[in-house]
């Protein structure tokens, strides 16, 4: 099975897990066996939206308008100005959380996209006003919970779960992403964003991350977070990054990943320390911040996280109508769970758009390549249709220069061949008539004979070296050697 179709399969898994849920459950609570209140999943009811929204696949029907409902009943006004959510789900608590807040500005945020792009005017929650949950209102929510997020940082830079809690680097990460991927404009938290990164810059021990700036080591999970919120401000060959990078390929080759709780007692490095009982998921996260990162999505480190992923799922129960098995993922190892399945569908959908967007760059580098060569051909047939004009104009002088010479020499030739020819045929004429006279004086039948043979001699000869003379030099008898570079006339 190609990467691809394996993570095209775990998202179809992961979606259709919690679609199942929604369906069963009304809401996206952390697991099938929790009960529905409603106002205890904000955080994991905005983790699974985000999780359809990324991967470009129709929300269950009516799961948006229950997330809304959801947030804005998990609402809290922080003292510190803006307001935040409620960390409520497994551990309820009267006061707002960075994580919760995060999670729900990014669920907002791509609500409100969804409804800008696809005409929506607004939702309609339960008994509230109409006029409620238009896109104006949640643009508004999302720079509400900006606000309360920023208002939480620590003075020296980062977040804890709470304001005044040590800064530790899931939050920061978390919070640090949100506000720059939901900001209204470039400018917006600027001094907030640069005292988080500044916060993390000091954070990073030995090339990675964890739980905060006292740990004794660093972890897969927390690196990975932290890489993937500073892909975002920093480019990927800076130096800190890189070593970030290096540092998770080094645990993935050395199979130093943990994944469930298990995992954790034995792994070395793991994950982390368990924050409230919750683990990081380190391989999607880490899946994450490598394609973020700009590895190739062909690589190797990425290949073996998604054939681990692929391997932790786990048929949960039986589906509803009986139809088959429910695969999904989870930390706890007797259930699945909601937060966990989420984060393996995002992973899964960034893994796509990647591999989509790495396979579309080969093309193109390929289409370049080949018009490239059709440019370098055509300036070569070029180059050699001029060589072949010159070579031919070339040919031609040589052929007039040859024929100009032969045209030459056999004027030559006739005029020394009527020359020989008329002095041949006087002499002979004279000694011949020498002879006849001789002859005569003496009658001498002999020397008349003699006379008669030197006569018909010299007129042979005359004729023999005229004919010679004048075939030789008659046009198209060139020397053999000249013959072949003559074009044909």
């Amino acid at each position: 099975m190609t990467n691809v179709r394996l993570a095209r399969e775990m998202q179809g898994l992961a979606l259709d897990w919690l679609t199942v849920l929604y369906r069963a459950k009304g809401v996206f609570p952390v697991r099938f066996k929790q009960s529905s209140q409603p106002r205890h999943f904000a955080w994991t009811s905005a983790e699974a939206l985000v999780a359809f929204f990324e991967a470009r696949k129709p929300v269950p029907q009516g799961s948006v308008e229950t997330v809304l409902g959801v947030i804005q009943q998990s609402l809290w006004a922080s003292p510190r100005g803006g307001k935040l959510v409620l960390a409520l789900g497994e551990f309820p608590l009267d006061r707002g959380v960075v994580d919760s807040s995060v999670r729900a500005v990014l669920a907002l945020a791509a609500i409100r996209y969804d409804m800008l792009k696809n005409g929506i005017e607004r939702y309609r929650i339960g008994d509230l006003p109409d006029e409620r949950f238009t896109s104006v209102y949640i643009g508004r929510l999302v720079e509400e919970l900006l606000t309360g997020i920023e208002a939480e940082a620590n003075d020296k830079g980062g977040w804890g779960t709470f304001y005044g809690e040590t800064s530790r680097v899931d939050p920061t990460s978390h919070a640090l992403a949100a506000l720059i991927r939901c900001r209204h404009n470039s400018q917006s938290y600027e001094r907030t964003i640069d005292d988080a990164v500044k916060w993390l810059r000091e954070a990073q021990k030995d090339a990675g991350w964890g739980a905060t700036k006292h740990s004794e080591e660093p972890d897969p999970g927390n690196t990975a977070l932290v890489l993937s919120a500073l892909s975002l401000v920093l480019p990927v060959t800076e130096p800190l990054i890189v070593d970030g990078v290096n540092f998770l390929r080094i645990r993935i080759q050395k199979g130093l990943l943990a994944d469930t709780i298990e995992d954790l007692r034995v792994a070395d490095g793991g994950m982390g320390p368990i924050h409230q009982g919750i683990s990081i998921p380190a391989c999607p996260r880490v899946l994450q911040a490598l394609l973020a990162c700009g590895i190739d999505p062909r690589d190797e480190c990425v290949q073996k996280l998604l054939a681990r992923i692929y391997a932790m799922r786990r048929d949960e129960q039986p589906r509803p109508d009986g139809t088959g098995p429910l695969t999904g993922w989870g930390l706890e190892t007797d259930s699945n769970s909601t937060w966990y399945t989420s984060i393996v569908a995002y992973a899964c959908s960034d893994y796509l758009r990647y591999a989509e967007y790495a396979g579309n760059r080969v093309d193109d580098l390929e289409r370049a390549h080949l018009v490239t060569r059709m440019e370098t051909l055509a300036v070569e047939r070029s180059r050699h249709a001029a060589e072949c004009q010159r070579l031919e104009k070339e040919l031609e002088k040589v052929g007039g220069d040859l024929r100009a010479y032969r045209s030459k020499n056999v004027t030559s030739y006739r005029t020394i061949s009527y020359g020989v020819a008329t002095i041949a045929l006087f002499l002979g004429l004279l000694l011949s008539l020498t002879l006849h006279i001789i002859a005569k004086c003496r009658d001498s039948v002999v020397l008349d004979w003699l006379a008669g043979s030197v006569s018909l001699s010299s007129f042979i000869t005359v004729c023999v070296l005229t004919y010679r003379f004048i075939r030789h030099a008659l046009p198209g008898e060139a020397p053999p050697a000249a013959k072949h570079a003559v074009p044909p006339e």
